[in-house]
């Protein structure tokens, strides 16, 4: 039995994690669209649409405790984030932590960020 690192979130917090992302991306009304490994998911901020996708489908068994993002106007989003001023790649790595902590830090950095409907 291979053993998972110490550093590594594990297998069973990453699909709670998935879980608690879908949820609360379906609470806060966000856009769904099918994807070929799960379902991408947009949402509207201050500085452009945000691609956020969800993996449900672990090509070759590996099980990603991130959370991957990605602006639709990399250049904007990169004068004010942690973002690829390229690829508007904004992505979110959990290391070994709860699902909900992890969540916790994603909703943190996102919620400021959101356009507030009208």
């Amino acid at each position: 039995m291979r053993r998972v690192r110490s550093d590594r979130m594990l297998k069973s917090e990453v699909r709670k994690l998935r879980r608690l992302l879908v949820a609360f991306l379906l609470q806060i009304e966000a856009q769904v669209h099918p994807w070929a490994y799960g379902r991408e998911f947009t949402v509207y901020t201050v500085y452009g649409k945000l691609c956020i996708h969800v993996w449900e489908k672990e090509p070759l068994g590996v099980v990603s405790s991130a959370i991957f993002t990605c602006f639709e106007e990399p250049g904007r989003a990169a004068k004010h984030l942690d973002s690829n001023p390229f690829t508007g790649k904004w992505n979110f790595h959990f290391e070994r932590q709860t699902a909900e902590d992890a969540l916790a830090s994603f909703v943190a950095a996102l919620r400021p960020i959101l356009r507030r409907a009208s």
